[in-house]
């Protein structure tokens, strides 16, 4: 498979995220926010608020990235500890 390929099937795949809703509320409180719209919003408010950082050498673009993906990791152990779930049923159902 091709970078291209992989890179594609990979937004694709993290599109779920605006399916998962947090325990948070949107300003309005009108509903909980999904992932997408967390990680949104916070790096908009990042990219807003830089000129309070008490850091000179801020490395904005880095903060920036890790805003937007610092929810994916929990969204992949999600998965694996669900996988490892259905694996465990599985052998205790061997046995």
């Amino acid at each position: 498979m091709d970078k291209l390929k992989k890179q594609l099937d990979f937004i694709i795949k993290i599109d779920e995220a605006k399916e998962i809703f947090r325990h948070t509320k949107l300003f309005s409180g009108k509903r909980k926010e999904n992932d997408a719209e967390h990680s949104w919003h916070i790096s908009l408010m990042a990219l807003i608020l830089e000129e309070h950082a008490n850091e000179n050498d801020l490395n904005m673009l880095k903060v920036i990235k890790m805003l937007l993906i610092h929810d994916l990791v929990e969204y992949i152990r999600e998965i694996i500890l669900f996988l490892q779930k259905i694996l465990w049923k599985k052998r205790i159902k061997r046995k």
